[in-house]
């Protein structure tokens, strides 16, 4: 069973982290995230004040 903070439920999804949370960038580099732009986050993503990082997974081209 894999967690939905690893890998995400939909196609084409995002996480985010606040910018000290050096090792948590390095995890989702190294797992096949990509940098997004923080203006462009999916619909209805929750992003909190604190988070400054975001990175999105596509599914299909991993």
């Amino acid at each position: 069973m894999t967690s939905p903070a690893i890998r995400p439920a939909r196609p084409d999804d995002a996480i985010a982290a606040p910018a000290q949370f050096l090792a948590a960038h390095r995890f989702d580099k190294k797992n096949g995230l990509a940098p997004m732009d923080r203006a462009t986050p999916p619909p209805a993503f929750p992003a909190m004040a604190v988070d400054s990082r975001f990175y999105r997974l596509r599914l299909g081209e991993r």
